[in-house]
């Protein structure tokens, strides 16, 4: 999902039954890699949004968060830089 839209993951996870959630990353000027996130998430999310990583929730079965943000950057925040730099799989 590295980097993918929304609207292009979304059918895939819908389609295997499982619930969706939002983080809403927020990302230092320059993006140095980290992210910051907020108390509450109210912003509405578009299918048109950078999804940089999923996370399978442990807390409750069949739902997945996607940490999220409404423009692309030049390197995933999530990892400072390329996710397949970091995970090997």
């Amino acid at each position: 999902m590295d980097e993918k839209t929304v609207g292009e993951v979304l059918p895939e996870l819908r389609k295997r039954g499982l619930k969706v959630t939002f983080l809403i990353m927020e990302i230092a000027p320059g993006n140095p890699g980290g992210f910051g996130e907020g108390p509450t998430q109210t912003t509405p999310v578009g299918d048109d949004w950078v999804v940089w990583e999923a996370e399978e929730s442990i807390r409750e079965p069949r739902v997945i968060r996607l940490l999220v943000t409404d423009k692309r950057y030049d390197r995933n925040p999530v990892y400072g830089g390329p996710r397949d730099n970091v995970i090997k799989e």
